[in-house]
Order: structure tokens, then sequence, then C-alpha cells
């Protein structure tokens, strides 16, 4: 079946597509956060609930020290 491999690829680009941009909120919502953007107002902006920033930050911090 050609038609499931490329459904099959169509998804695997769009998993990495998805990853590339919740890295990009992530460093938008840090960089944010360094230069004095409330959560409240990141979160306005972006339609992502508060606190989801904070937990990728989070879980960035503790890859890194890992």
């Amino acid at each position: 079946m050609p038609d499931a491999g490329g459904a099959e690829l169509a998804l695997v680009s769009l998993a990495a597509a998805r990853a590339r941009i919740d890295r990009a909120l992530t460093e938008i919502a840090a960089t944010g956060l360094v230069n004095g953007l409330t959560l409240a107002r990141m979160s306005a902006f972006t339609r992502i609930p508060a606190d989801e920033p904070v937990q990728r930050i989070e879980d960035d911090h503790r890859l890194m020290e890992a």
C-alpha cells in the first residue's frame, strides 16, 4: 500500500514539526520571563495555559542538570 507509506511519512513530519514548535515556545517563554513578561501575558498571547511554559522550562533545566 503506497498510500500508507506516505501517510506514515506525513505523521513523522508532523511530529517533528510539533517538536520544533514546542521547543520554540519554550525558548520564547524563557526569554519572556527573563525580560519581565508575565506568565498571564504570555498565556493570553499564545493561548497556552500559564503553567505549561513553566513546566517546559523546569523540564529543560532538569535535563541540563542531569
